[in-house]
């Protein structure tokens, strides 16, 4: 399968979410090239289907397979998810790419997909041997004005001892932080493997795990404390922010944090903590693994589903979809966006005992037979392919 991702901010060397996007389409075993909204009209290569990555590259994409005939997908991230459109048609399926756990999920239908954003450390053999004495501090924070790391400095300021590299700290915490402490403008790869633990929340345990170092995760929601084979599964469900049930910015106990920095520090090389460490990355491997082929799931039925709609939409099962309601208006019928409230459409009765046909999964050539004698089949076909491409019926898997 060829697929085009069409993502703004970028050129033929896609950073950040695009690249994780391309990295694994590209496990999946297809081809996958990257373009800018501004180079897309350049592009003249066969694909067979087209992601576009958040807003601003949604309508040049649409534009671009409206031409071509083929599918589009609209993939949003958790900061995007304010942008999502009101307009279902717009595109042939929607994924949301869970980025952080701060998400308004009421307000998303249910024909949107989920995704879990899970970056992941490659080439670990490169990973030093004999890592460097300093603690890698990389925090991920959901709240706009995040306390995680002051609550931090009070303790690594004690641990005069011990080296600490802070990831993106402000600016104003610089003349707090004592002799032993480091920060740096950006996070790479390296530091990932120069470290000899981590500290880290959110996107950045999922690279910490990847390397095989022990990690202890400290968020906006508190304390967990480090990582381990009866906490990954719970602390991976809530995207690694903390305490689980948690409050936003609470307390986080300093002698918790020395604890646990002091228990790694003179168990670091025993044969016990690199095999819970193993224990806990093959974990997180094997949550990559799913995530793979439930992307290359998501693109194969898109893919297949849209062709048949196009040849041969009478062996398509469908059903309704939960993103709508529908409210009985004397003798018409309104359909209302069931995550908005928002009215979506009026339909005459006829056209709602069509909709009401699909009330439990049935095959359009199945439910054409109830409405033969009122309907000529062309005419079937075409509202009932103008519901699909609304997502008011559904394709049941």
């Amino acid at each position: 399968m060829n697929v085009l991702l069409v993502a703004s901010g970028i050129d033929r060397n896609p950073s950040g979410y695009a690249s994780w996007i391309v990295e694994n389409i590209r496990s999946c075993d297809y081809i996958c090239e990257v373009v800018s909204p501004k180079q897309i009209n350049s592009y003249d290569y066969h694909f067979d289907i087209v992601i576009a990555l958040n807003k601003a590259a949604l309508s040049c994409a649409k534009k671009l397979t409206t031409q071509k005939g083929v599918p589009l997908i609209y993939l949003f991230t958790t900061e995007g998810v304010n942008n999502y459109p009101q307009d279902l048609s717009i595109a042939d399926h929607f994924i949301l790419m869970e980025t952080t756990s701060l998400m308004h999920t009421a307000r998303i239908p249910s024909c949107v997909s989920h995704l879990r954003f899970c970056p992941y450390l490659h080439n670990v053999n490169e990973i030093a041997a004999n890592p460097h004495p300093h603690i890698l501090v990389a925090l991920d924070t959901i709240l706009p004005k995040s306390h995680t790391l002051l609550k931090l400095l009070t303790v690594f300021n004690t641990l005069t001892s011990t080296q600490f590299i802070l990831v993106g700290a402000p600016k104003v915490l610089t003349p707090i932080c004592n002799q032993n402490i480091r920060s740096v403008p950006e996070l790479s790869d390296e530091l990932f493997r120069q470290a000899s633990l981590i500290i880290a929340s959110g996107q950045y345990v999922y690279k910490a795990i990847s390397s095989q170092k022990p990690c202890i995760v400290a968020g906006d929601r508190g304390y967990c404390g480090i990582i381990n084979s009866e906490n990954f599964e719970i602390q991976y469900q809530t995207q690694f922010q903390g305490r689980i049930g948690g409050e936003l910015d609470e307390y986080i106990p300093p002698e918790f944090i020395q604890s646990d920095i002091a228990f790694l520090q003179q168990s670091i090389y025993d044969e016990e903590t690199k095999r819970r460490c193993l224990i806990v990355t093959s974990k997180l491997k094997q949550k990559r693994l799913e995530i793979l082929e439930h992307f290359k799931t998501i693109l194969e039925k898109t893919v297949w589903s849209y062709r048949v709609l196009k040849e041969n939409p009478e062996c398509l099962r469908l059903k309704w979809s939960a993103a709508y309601s529908f409210l009985h208006l004397q003798d018409r019928f309104a359909i209302t966006q069931a995550f908005s409230k928002k009215l979506y459409s009026i339909v005459e009765k006829d056209e709602m005992e069509i909709i009401y046909a699909f009330n439990e999964p049935v095959c359009v050539q199945d439910a054409y037979s109830l409405f033969k004698e009122k309907f000529h089949k062309a005419d079937f076909i075409a509202f009932v392919s103008e519901l699909i491409q609304e997502k008011i019926l559904v394709i049941d898997n």
